[in-house]
């Protein structure tokens, strides 16, 4: 029988305890006897225990938890690969796992993100944050999805059709329409053609023909 001293000095990773009036080193978690006073790391996986069978060549026994098994020494189990992504917790269930992921991801891995349905519009770039996504827009655009832009009040008239130049936008006019907003109705008729001088409409009539109530008659 080892004595309280032997116990004591040699009882590493653990703590000496008297169990039935002998002295036995009781092992911190991840350790496993090897014999009565002394601990040797289990090295089994995380939050398990073991035993250590001594011989020629010592055995080691693992205490996995539920869902695992020993397999070359170690426990393994469906959360030993650690399949859940952007730091989603791992859980048993049953024969499988159950992944509970944090915000803002979601999946059976937590493989989803807000940017995986590419919510910014107008080659706006998706970063994911704590509690969504958030979009990195580029002028001219603005707004949560990039989605306000210089054609958003639809600035065209007469069924004008805007489209953005630069930073900001160009109206294409359906005939007989001019001006920036295609808000100038530019028809002199059928005897000359019209134009428009600094925002202002102006006929060139043909010949023998002269300007009458903005028409050539």
């Amino acid at each position: 029988m080892h004595s309280k001293l032997d116990c004591k000095s040699s009882c590493k990773n653990g703590n000496c305890v008297n169990e039935g009036g002998k002295e036995i080193c009781k092992c911190n978690p991840g350790y496993g006897n090897y014999e009565e006073t002394s601990c040797r790391a289990c090295r089994c996986g995380p939050d398990t225990n073991c035993m250590w069978q001594s011989g020629w060549r010592p055995a080691k026994i693992c205490f996995c938890k539920p869902g695992y098994t020993q397999l070359n020494n170690e426990c393994v189990g469906p959360c030993t690969s650690d399949p859940c992504r952007n730091n989603g917790t791992c859980e048993v269930e049953g024969k499988g796992f159950k992944c509970n992921c944090s915000k803002p991801w979601r999946g059976k891995t937590c493989e989803i993100g807000p940017c995986d349905n590419q919510p910014c519009q107008n080659g706006g770039i998706c970063n994911n944050g704590k509690t969504g996504f958030i979009c990195k827009c580029f002028a001219p655009f603005s707004g949560p999805r990039c989605e306000n832009g210089p054609c958003t009040s639809n600035p065209c008239q007469n069924n004008g059709i805007c489209e953005v130049s630069g930073d900001s936008y160009r109206c294409n006019c359906n005939k007989p329409f001019k001006g920036t907003n295609c808000e100038i109705e530019c028809d002199c008729g059928s005897y000359g053609k019209c134009s428009l001088e600094y925002g202002v409409k102006r006929c060139v009539c043909n010949s023998s023909f002269a300007e009458k109530n903005g028409k050539c008659e």
